[in-house]
Parts: structure tokens; sequence; C-alpha cells
């Protein structure tokens, strides 16, 4: 279905809010990919083995408030990957 063809007011309440975010085209993507299926999206968008392996390459002893805002997580979280990979300093400022 081409989204020219589309009556947004007769949509279905999912389908109308996310043409209302991403637009009809975007969304028309979205349902040929996903229609009939029953999706559910993690909390987080990132994976947590892939953002230890990025906290554990770009922590610098001063950015843990930037990383866990960047990545999700919260910065307890993010300071016990640091401190399981030796990775704390004594003066690492954690805000």
């Amino acid at each position: 279905m081409a989204s020219n063809n589309v009556d947004e007011n007769a949509l279905q309440e999912t389908y109308a809010r996310i043409a209302d975010e991403v637009g009809v085209e975007a969304m028309m993507k979205i349902y040929d990919l996903c229609k009939g299926e029953q999706i559910s999206f993690p909390l987080h968008m990132y994976g947590r083995d892939k953002v230890i392996e990025a906290v554990k390459r770009d922590y610098n002893g001063h950015n843990l408030r930037e990383l866990a805002d960047r990545y999700g997580y919260s910065r307890r979280w993010l300071r016990e990957i640091l401190r399981n990979n030796d990775l704390l300093k004594s003066n690492d400022k954690f805000e």
C-alpha cells in the first residue's frame, strides 16, 4: 500500500500515533516490516555487553555522568562495570 493512499483518519490508534511521530511514509515501512507481529521494545536501546565495551573504551575518569546519559544506564551500574574491570582510579570524579 502506497503512503499516498493512506486514510490517516481511519488508522488504528497505534498506527496513528506512529504516523504522527515519524510520518506516514515511515509508518508504512514499519507496517510492512512488522504487520501481524506483536512487538515489545526493550527498555534500554543499547545492549549491555556493547555498553560495557563502549564504557571501557570511552571512560576518561571524569565522564561517568555523560556515559550514563548517553547509554541510558545508571551511574551506579557503570561504576560497578568500571570497578569490575579495574578501571577506577582513586581520583576519579563521578559527576
